[in-house]
């Protein structure tokens, strides 16, 4: 609802203009009984046929008490006016024989055409007003319209995203519990590691020892290999040595052998010389049998 404040009106209720506490009791067909038929371009020409009469407070029609008093014989005067003075001459009246009308008519036709046409003017205001309110009360149910569907796709989305919630707080609790279990497992896993780093630097200690003893080995191997060279040269030379020793003994023994042999059969010679002899004398005497096989022996 808007108002205003035409000629003491307040009020502008379902289109349609509502007046007031109006301060005058006007009767429009006959103010309007009074109004000239067109307005001209002077302005003092206006202002005397009343179409320009000075404005009350925001261009409204002044309070009552400002307006002019009317003469004595305008305000004993019955309407209509004309037939009171009907002997007078056509278009005078008394005190104000140059007017068709009284003054105090004239101000009072002056305040109604201001009074309407402000009317007429705050009419219009109101009825594009009342056009806009319109227009901008269409808009206001579709935004409302359209603010109603937000708010029910809003509550869809809101228990969506409740239920959201309630799932995410039961995965909250499951990863919370799942948290403390790692966070358990984690200072297990901590005291081993610390079990692990120190049994690591035993055995870096170990590593570096054995490290040490294994170049000591190599080093001792490396002299052992070189002493087995050499003994292996050596055991080669003693078998070069020796064979050659060997060799050099058996041909000595082979010679002595052969030596002996020829002595041995020297001897066996002489003995089959002598044997020969024997036997000759065996025929005449016979030899004991045990010196027969001695012979036999050597032979």
């Amino acid at each position: 609802m808007a108002e205003s404040n035409i000629g003491g009106s307040k009020g502008y209720e379902k289109g349609q203009l509502v007046i007031e506490d109006d301060p005058v009791d006007w009767n429009m067909d006959e103010l309007l009984s009074y109004l000239p038929d067109q307005q001209t371009t002077d302005p003092e020409q206006n202002l005397q046929q009343g179409f320009d009469p000075p404005a009350g407070p925001n261009g409204c029609l002044p309070e009552p008490s400002i307006y002019p008093a009317p003469n004595e014989a305008a305000a004993s005067t019955p309407w209509p006016i004309a037939q009171q003075y009907s002997g007078q001459s056509p278009g005078t009246f008394p005190g104000n024989p140059s007017s068709q009308i009284p003054d105090s008519l004239l101000k009072k036709r002056g305040y109604n055409k201001k009074y309407r046409a402000n009317l007429k003017r705050k009419r219009q205001e109101l009825e594009g007003q009342k056009k806009s309110f319109e227009a901008e009360n269409e808009r206001l149910k579709r935004g409302k319209q359209e603010l109603e569907e937000q708010t029910k796709s809003f509550e869809a989305e809101n228990e969506t995203l409740k239920r959201e919630n309630e799932t995410l707080k039961g995965e909250k609790q499951e990863l919370e519990e799942q948290k403390e279990s790692f966070e358990a497992e984690n200072e297990t896993l901590k005291r081993e590691n610390e079990t692990l780093k120190r049994e690591n630097e035993t055995l870096k200690g170990e590593k570096q020892e054995l490290e040490e003893q294994k170049k000591s080995f190599e080093a001792e191997n490396e002299t052992l290999k070189r002493e087995k060279h050499e003994l292996e040269d050596q055991i080669q030379v003693k078998e070069q040595e020796k064979k050659f020793i060997l060799q050099t003994e058996c041909k000595q023994l082979r010679d002595e052998v052969k030596a002996q042999r020829r002595d041995m059969t020297g001897e066996v010679t002489q003995l089959g010389n002598k044997f020969d002899k024997l036997e000759l004398k065996q025929r005449n005497v016979a030899l004991p049998s045990c010196f027969s096989s001695e012979i036999l022996i050597l032979l």
